[in-house]
Parts: C-alpha cells; structure tokens; sequence
C-alpha cells in the first residue's frame, strides 16, 4: 500500500505519524518508503523551509518545484545598463581599490588566470592596477616557487605576444587538453628542443642549445620562443619576456634608422646578445606538458572554464566567451553553466540590458549590480590599459562613436579612462592625440572633463615621464588648446606650449593628482 504525501508533493515521518487515513503503521510506511527510495522511486532529504525529521519527496515534484523556483527567481531580475555594468566588472576586478603585497599579486592572477594578455601591458598596466605596490620581484617568486606557471597565447608583432598566467593547480583544470599534433610550421630546431625537454625536463638556455645542435645561440632563443608562443614551453622566470620586450624598447628606431657604431655600447650589447643569447635565457625551461600533473577531460575543462568565467567577470553570456576567446565558443561553457544554475549555485536572467539573453551571474555579483545603479555622490574614475579584462569597451561593449580619424582598439599601449563605468577617453603612448567622450549636459561635463585631465597627469607623471614629458597635441581631431579640456589640463598641471599640452619631468606629483590618489586610497 503506497503511503500517503502531502498536497505539496513532499511528506515526512512526523506527519504520516500524525495523521494517517489508511491506518497503516508509522513503521511499515516508513518501510515502504525505503523501499521506494532504493528504487529511485522518491527521494529523501530535506526539502521544506523549516521541515522536521526525514522527509520525502517524489522526483517530478521536485524537478517541478526547482522549475517553479527558477523561473521566479529569472523574474526578479531587472535588466542594469550596460555602464553599470562596467562599475561591476571593476569592482569585481578589483582596479577600483588595488590592494598591496605578494598576497594581493597571488589573488590577481587567480582572478586573471587563463585570460589572454599582452605582455607589454602586463606589468606597465594590468598587474599595477590591481597591486598599488606590485614588484617584479614577488611574480618572479612565484613563479620560481612553482606557486604560479605562465604560458605564451601567440605574437603580436616580432617583440610582444600574448600570454596567460595560471596557478600551478589550476593549470591542468583550465588548459584545454591538447590534441597531440604539433603545429605544422614549427622549425626542426624548435621540434630538437622540444624532444630534449621532454626526454631531460627542465634545463637552461646554454644546455637546450648544446642539445639543439649548436651554432648561433640567437637561433636556439628563436627556436625556444616559437615554443613559447605555440603554447608548449615556459620558464620559472618572467625575465626572459622582459628582456624581449626591452629588446623591443632598444630596438625602436631613434634618429638614423637605430644605427650603432662599431664599439657603442649598445651595438656591443647586441653583439653579445648573438653570440650567447643575451638574458633572453634565464631561467629554466620546461614543457607544459610537465608542468600539469594530470591533464583534465573535456567535462572537467568545461566546468572549470565556466567558473573561471565567473571567477572573473561576475557575470557569464554570450559576448564573455567571445570576447575570452574561448575554445568552442559559448556553447562549449553553456551546459556546465546550466547544471550550476540548476544546481543552485548561480542564477540565469537577463542581468544587462543589450546584451546576450542567455546571462548566468554569481548571486554575490546580482547584489552588487543592484547597489551600483545609482552614481556615487564622488566620481569613480578609473585610468586602465584598452587590453584590461576590466575594461569591458572594444569586446562586451561596443566602442563609443568617435571621430573618423581616431581608431580604438584593445591594442598594446593603449588607454581608457572611466568614469562611473562610462568611457571618457582613449589614448595611446607617443601618439599626441586623444579622444574624449563628454556628457552634453552640465555639471556631469566638468566633472568627467576634470577626471580625465587629472588620469592624464597622473598617467604622464607615473608612465610617460621616464624618458620625456606626455605632449598633447590634438582632442578630438581639433588643437589641443581649443578644446573645452584646455582649462582642466592646465588646472592639473599640463603646459600648453607652441607644439600642444605638456606635462614636463616633475619631482613629484602635480598637487591636484595627490588629490586623486588619496581618492583612490581611500
């Protein structure tokens, strides 16, 4: 005889205690009811807001009560706008209020781990904005200690590339598995080395080279860099990415084409650079390969991109897995990010107006874009590189309409400027003209034109002031000095002279700066 439920679907020992028609035994029904559960038949847990005992509950019911539940739950969500959304995504990222010390470097890259990043931008932009005392030294550590792993995601020109960082567990979890092929264009040398590293394991520059056959050391460096940017070698040091973007920074044209007389300085670093391999050789190398003890199945790299997604951007759609060139594409993500929905962990409505319909966010990241729709009585102005996983414009958001003579994209040495996640400005380095995106109403056009001024004398005077002063030739396609910005630039210490806007080498920061960066650490 079937034991009596409840309206709801779902009953308990106590209730068939209390009242039971059939007048069958507490004990007999509590008999069947095993029965029933050893066959799939119910379920048993607890499933009532307050319930007490055991309760049980059949599995339809319950499919239909986390539908109900869901759907509800979708209903409540109202759609923020797509800036409010960029607040999110900055706060989320931590750029809004960067921390300090190694602890602060480890939590970056968890949050940062597997994005694609420029390497000129890494440690000029990306890593101090989330770090306010960020030092090379503490990522060297870590990556000595074996705590953190970085790997190369392809060039971007002859000296940069992009490149991810990965915590050393997390690496065989977040790397998609490998097919097994090597690329088809990869140099005999550069297949040597990579034998050699599998067979010895980690080795230095000058022992891979004597394996590789000898001759010039540069052609061993070369080999070892197609590897990197193929995704199958890494060092236990970030120096040899620094040395080639340094290269980079010697190598620029200056004056007669970069010409070095015989017995310079400079043209004795180069030749020594190709006879043994410069620095580009410090450190160990290894394969991946080595470096992931046990290499994830498709639906375990699936379920752990998915949360790295989340980890990251707070909120999951179509245009995240786009914009993180993920593998697969959305479709790839979207089943694991189903079953956590359903499973309760995260919630799928439409979160940002504009945007994919299929969203999944992190209940902590809902309540956070909820208390962000309003603006802040104080401008929340942020000053980041255009690549920045923080800085959604140029991937989630479309690029504000600008003039036709001014190009923006998430290219190396490019920068944006927010405020209140609304996008202000967009420079470059060594490029003397800027685009500015104003309100057309007062008093949100002073204030916005204020913020950008007072980023732009803290970006020269902390980045552009190494070598020579930031000149500011041309807003919007007009003479600097003509611009409604010309006030605020000479209020946060700029000097307009024949050519534009200047900022000349200070000893210290302009006063209005101090001003912003108290903001900031407050």
């Amino acid at each position: 005889m079937m034991p009596v439920t409840s309206r709801a679907g779902v009953t308990s020992n106590a209730s068939l205690r209390a009242a039971d028609p059939s007048g069958v035994a507490a004990d007999s029904a509590d008999a069947v009811l095993r029965t029933l559960h050893a066959e799939s038949k119910l379920l048993e847990g607890e499933f009532r807001p307050n319930g007490v005992h055991r309760e049980w509950c059949d599995p339809d019911v319950l499919q239909q009560i986390r539908r109900n539940t869901l759907a509800r739950l979708r209903r409540e969500v109202v759609p923020a706008e797509q800036h409010v959304f960029a607040r999110l995504l900055t706060r989320w990222q931590g750029v809004t209020t960067p921390r300090r010390g190694i602890d602060a470097l480890v939590d970056a890259i968890e949050l940062l781990q597997g994005a694609e990043l420029i390497a000129s931008d890494l440690e000029r932009e990306l890593l101090p904005a989330r770090v306010s005392d960020y030092q090379p030294s503490d990522l060297d550590s870590l990556l000595a200690s074996g705590e953190v792993v970085w790997m190369g995601r392809g060039t971007l020109g002859p000296r940069d590339g992009r490149v991810s960082f990965y915590l050393a567990g997390s690496l065989g979890m977040l790397v998609a598995p490998a097919r097994g092929e090597l690329p088809a264009d990869l140099s005999e040398r550069a297949r040597r080395i990579l034998e050699f590293l599998e067979r010895q394991g980690a080795s230095f520059h000058g022992v891979i080279h004597q394996a590789a056959g000898g001759g010039f050391p540069n052609e061993t460096t070369d080999a070892l860099w197609e590897l990197v940017w193929a995704g199958l070698v890494t060092n236990d040091t970030y120096h040899p990415v620094r040395m080639m973007l340094s290269a980079q920074e010697r190598e620029r044209p200056r004056g007669s084409g970069g010409y070095l007389p015989p017995g310079s300085p400079g043209f004795i670093e180069r030749m020594r650079a190709r006879r043994g391999g410069g620095r580009f050789g410090e450190g160990r190398w290894s394969t991946l390969r080595q470096r992931i003890a046990e290499p994830s199945t498709p639906a375990q790299w699936t379920a752990a991109v998915a949360q790295q997604l989340l980890t990251r951007n707070g909120i999951v759609m179509r245009e995240t897995a786009a914009a993180e060139n993920v593998p697969g594409g959305y479709a790839a993500v979207y089943p694991a990010l189903k079953t956590m929905e359903e499973s309760g962990w995260i919630r799928r409505g439409m979160f940002v107006a504009g945007m994919g319909a299929a969203q999944f966010s992190a209940p902590a990241a809902v309540d956070m874009l909820r208390s962000l729709r309003n603006d802040p009585e104080k401008p929340e102005t942020v000053h980041l590189a255009a690549s920045d996983p923080a800085n959604p414009y140029g991937s989630l958001l479309p690029w504000l309409a600008g003039s036709a003579d001014h190009t923006m994209a998430r290219a190396a040495g490019a920068n944006v400027i927010l405020v209140n996640g609304r996008l202000a400005a967009f420079f470059r380095r060594r490029n003397p003209a800027i685009q500015v995106f104003l309100p057309e109403d007062e008093p949100d056009r002073s204030m916005f034109a204020r913020e950008v001024a007072l980023r732009l004398a803290q970006a020269a005077f902390r980045h552009m002031t190494r070598r020579s002063g930031l000149m500011i030739t041309a807003i919007d396609g007009v003479p600097a000095g003509q611009h409604v910005l010309a006030r605020h630039l000479e209020a946060a210490g700029f000097v307009l002279s024949a050519a534009g806007f200047q900022m000349r080498r200070l000893a210290q920061m302009p006063e209005p700066v101090i001003e912003l960066a108290d903001d900031d650490d407050a």
